[in-house]
């Protein structure tokens, strides 16, 4: 009798250990969901920002193309540093943006580098605005998954 009363003890606690851990989960994915899609949000904004006319009328030859580039990965950048400075304090909202204007730098500067060694044309230029683009968004969705887990202390 006392060997079973310890193996029922012990499914009870391993069933209660699982049950404490699936919401936890389950929480976690609804964060990570709604992480996504708040910065798809952003990241439409800012396309429909950039590109007012839909990217299929914009050329991939000459400048537009690499303008409306340009222009949404400042738009990210604008919603990053505003999400920064509400929730850091001046001093390291500062220290953020410095950071983020030597990603841009370095960022433009390697693609610039890989993709003009040779004369690629307009394509070759516009390269390093889109990548930076992508660098953002993904920027973007750590400033706000941050905000979920640290400062809505939801985890």
């Amino acid at each position: 009798m006392k060997k079973f009363i310890i193996f029922f003890t012990v499914i009870v606690l391993l069933i209660i250990t699982v049950f404490l851990l699936l919401p936890k989960q389950e929480n976690k994915d609804i964060i990570l969901e709604q992480v996504k899609k708040e910065t798809e949000i952003y990241k439409k904004m800012c396309f429909d920002e950039s590109f007012p006319k839909g990217l299929d009328n914009y050329s991939m030859y000459g400048d537009a193309l690499k303008n409306g580039d340009y222009r949404y990965h400042q738009c990210l950048k604008r919603n990053i540093i505003e999400k920064i400075d509400k929730l850091a304090n001046k001093t390291d909202t500062e220290k953020m943006v410095k950071s983020l204007d030597k990603i841009q730098e370095g960022i433009s500067d390697f693609y610039w580098d890989l993709y003009n060694r040779e004369d690629n044309g307009s394509i070759g230029r516009g390269v390093n605005d889109a990548s930076l683009g992508r660098y953002f968004e993904k920027i973007l969705e750590d400033i706000i998954h941050y905000q979920y887990v640290f400062i809505h202390d939801t985890f």
